[in-house]
């Protein structure tokens, strides 16, 4: 990856390069953002938890817009790839609503036990 970033500059200047290479060390942080985590009875960890989600559905929605670039730059599959990959974002965020309520419903639970 470093060798490739050395060796193609010509290759970054696309607005596709350009997002793809930020949702990659996005991603990158979101996986060490876990050693920043403070301990489940901590006050800073809703506010943790809110980041971290903000962050991971930021990155979903900069992957697809990605795709929609790369199918721009070589016109390969445009029409049949914006279809589906709205219908893969909607179901994304639907199960992450659910995953929300969910977890907000067992906390809730726990708070009235």
């Amino acid at each position: 990856f470093v060798f490739s970033i050395m060796i193609a500059d010509a290759h970054f200047q696309s607005a596709h390069a350009q997002v793809g290479l930020l949702v990659l060390v996005g991603m990158l942080g979101q996986s060490q953002s876990a050693l920043l985590r403070p301990g489940s009875e901590s006050p800073r960890r809703e506010t943790w938890r809110l980041w971290h989600l903000g962050i991971g559905f930021a990155l979903l929605l900069l992957g697809g817009l990605n795709v929609l670039l790369g199918s721009a730059e070589t016109d390969v599959g445009a029409k049949l790839l914006v279809p589906l990959l709205m219908v893969i974002m909607m179901w994304a965020v639907l199960f992450g609503w659910r995953e929300h309520m969910h977890t907000h419903a067992k906390k809730t639970q726990a708070g009235l036990n």
